[in-house]
């Protein structure tokens, strides 16, 4: 089941475990004393006041009790996980919860920033010890072998070039993938051409800095800021650590301490020797 990050947390899985359960598991669960399941919410029969962490808590724990009575398990998915309150809350009953031996799992996702942020929460250090799986970007062949079978359906006169040209565009962001294909699958042109590309070139890269990059940039401290935007504006490409020294006024110790956070945020990436690209930014 997908749980969406917010406030009170627990308490939300909580009554999202019961409105997913089947039906007999539904009636097993109602028999959960001095508790009041219902479309509307859950209440403690003998506790009017609203129900505390701690509340949701016991309860989970009596919920998963019975599941694992009936071989059930429960996979929690939740996606752009972060450092915030009601998140911290859900991951120390989990701790909880899986040392009790109880079957719940969690997959969480989130950008490398956010996540690093939360496992260095000083109560969720657990979470440094749980499964990891860094997701590289999209692989250049394979993005022009998906372009090429769907938008043959939409243009089967499509010429490889402008194939290639789509997925050089993307170059290899996930998302700048899906809006590329997007933009050129809801183009009036009849046929896919450079030039269909040149039309939608504007709104494509307004839709990434809009939704995308502007919002990486803001969450930068002023000095990544700072050496983001030198490497965006490099004559060059990739942009050497010379280069980044000689602008910024800095000693190549210091670039490298930023270079090293912002490869470890996945903001840029090593292109050779003392060069690096942004991971993202086409």
């Amino acid at each position: 089941m997908h749980l969406i990050i917010g406030d009170n947390m627990v308490g939300r899985l909580v009554d999202l475990l019961y409105q997913k359960a089947t039906t007999p598991l539904q009636k097993l669960l109602n028999q959960i004393s001095g508790v009041n399941f219902s479309i509307g919410g859950i209440s403690i029969t003998d506790s009017p006041q609203k129900l505390s962490t701690t509340n949701y808590q016991i309860l989970l724990e009596k919920m998963l009790r019975i599941l694992k009575e009936h071989h059930q398990h429960v996979l929690v998915m939740i996606d752009e996980a972060q450092d915030v309150p009601g998140m911290v809350e859900l991951a120390s009953v989990y701790q909880v919860l899986i040392s009790e031996g109880l079957p719940i799992s969690i997959i969480m996702t989130g950008l490398p920033k956010n996540v690093q942020e939360l496992q260095n929460n000083h109560v969720l250090t657990f979470l440094l010890r749980s499964g990891q799986i860094n997701l590289s970007p999209l692989n250049f062949f394979d993005i022009r072998a998906r372009y090429q079978q769907e938008l043959k359906k939409r243009d089967p006169k499509i010429s490889k070039e402008v194939v290639r040209r789509a997925a050089l565009l993307a170059d290899g962001y996930a998302y700048a993938f899906q809006l590329m294909g997007y933009l050129l699958w809801q183009s009036a042109d009849t046929h896919l051409t450079n030039k269909t590309i040149d039309k939608i070139l504007p709104e494509y890269q307004a839709q990434l800095s809009r939704n995308a990059y502007s919002k990486m940039l803001e969450e930068l401290s002023s000095i990544d800021q700072k050496f983001v935007i030198e490497m965006a504006n490099a004559p060059e490409y990739p942009v050497s650590a010379k280069y980044l020294g000689t602008k910024l006024n800095q000693n190549p110790g210091y670039i490298g301490v930023y270079r090293r956070r912002l490869i470890d945020s996945q903001i840029i990436a090593p292109a050779g020797y003392g060069k690096g690209r942004l991971q993202e930014i086409t």
